[in-house]
């Protein structure tokens, strides 16, 4: 799904055919794509965006294990913990805030969150938040549109060094893996705005299976790339109904 600044839908596209359209996906878990919200919030509580948080790479919630896949790092500033999608300082930053903090910011973005058994799954966006790429591709613009410098720098760090570096350096974006309602699966997804420092378009990718960086991340290339060539059909670049 690709979305232009003011807000028109200019083409869509579901599951693994990158010319496959269709209606838009059910609500889903967006995993570490709300991590940029979850870092407006974090701002906004008065995180000082340049101290380093140490990251042990393991990290369990509810039984559930969340370690962190970025190489090994002592310790991380926001922009670098954004751009590596780095779970350990989230979830550790993610302390200084309350449950009504965190829902207001991402209400703000159209993103309504419920009551999470553990504040830090919501922070990692694996519980009490599922969200369409619709909605994920709008909360995009109004971050795009907003300009604020850390996250737009962490961002930018994502797809040059970072987790999404396979989107490509057109892009300022973020990956995301969650898993599936009943756990059997992971589900990918690719969030983030082209030009980087100028965002003219978002682009919102989801996988029904996959991860992030590995499969959504190429894949929004991919569909940029065929876009800059002409590639997309016209008649392909209407919503669906």
């Amino acid at each position: 799904m690709a979305i232009s600044a003011s807000a028109e839908i200019v083409a869509v596209a579901s599951g693994r055919s990158l010319l496959s359209y269709g209606p838009a996906v059910g609500a889903t878990r967006p995993g570490s794509t709300v991590k940029p919200f979850t870092l407006m919030a974090l701002l906004e509580a008065g995180l000082d965006p340049l101290r380093r948080l140490p990251c042990p790479q393991r990290l369990t919630i509810e039984g559930r294990r969340f370690d962190c896949t970025h190489p090994p790092i002592h310790s991380l500033n926001a922009r670098e913990a954004l751009a590596y999608s780095c779970n350990n300082y989230f979830a550790a930053a993610v302390g200084r805030l309350t449950l009504s903090d965190l829902t207001r910011v991402l209400l703000a973005y159209g993103l309504r969150a419920g009551v999470p058994k553990d504040l830090r799954l919501l922070a990692l966006g694996e519980e009490a938040l599922n969200v369409t790429p619709l909605e994920m591709a709008r909360a995009y613009r109004l971050l795009a549109l907003g300009k604020n410098r850390v996250i737009q720098e962490g961002l930018e760090l994502a797809a040059t060094a970072g987790t999404a570096r396979l989107a490509g350096p057109a892009f300022a974006g973020k990956t995301g893996t969650a898993a599936s309602e009943n756990r059997i699966s992971l589900q990918a997804w690719f969030a983030g705005w082209t030009p980087r420092s100028s965002p003219e378009h978002v682009m919102v990718v989801f996988l029904p299976v996959g991860r992030g960086a590995m499969d959504a991340a190429p894949a929004a290339r991919r569909i940029y790339e065929l876009w800059q060539r002409g590639s997309l059909a016209s008649s392909s670049l209407a919503a669906p109904g």
